[in-house]
């Protein structure tokens, strides 16, 4: 199994690109083996993927994809992240 790169790491486009506020989750599908991809608060924006890079691409696609059509309405917000 290969590394997956640190989410900070993702390429400058990325972060050009990025929303304000939003927050992606990626987990592994220990299925799949697939990283898999949600915009806190879309339920609609998710995605899977080989890598971090390519799952932080294609939730920005599915970003400015509702943002285009006028349907990025939050459901939740963002609060924290905590381990138990």
């Amino acid at each position: 199994m290969t590394s997956d790169r640190n989410a900070a790491s993702a390429p400058d486009e990325l972060h050009k690109r990025a929303s304000p506020g939003l927050m992606a989750v990626i987990e592994r599908d220990l299925r799949t083996g697939m990283l898999v991809g949600q915009v806190i608060g879309f339920p609609a924006a998710q995605t899977q993927g080989e890598s971090i890079d390519e799952v932080c691409v294609s939730l920005m696609e599915v970003i400015d994809l509702l943002r285009r059509e006028g349907a990025i309405k939050l459901e939740s917000a963002f609060i924290a992240l905590i381990r138990l």
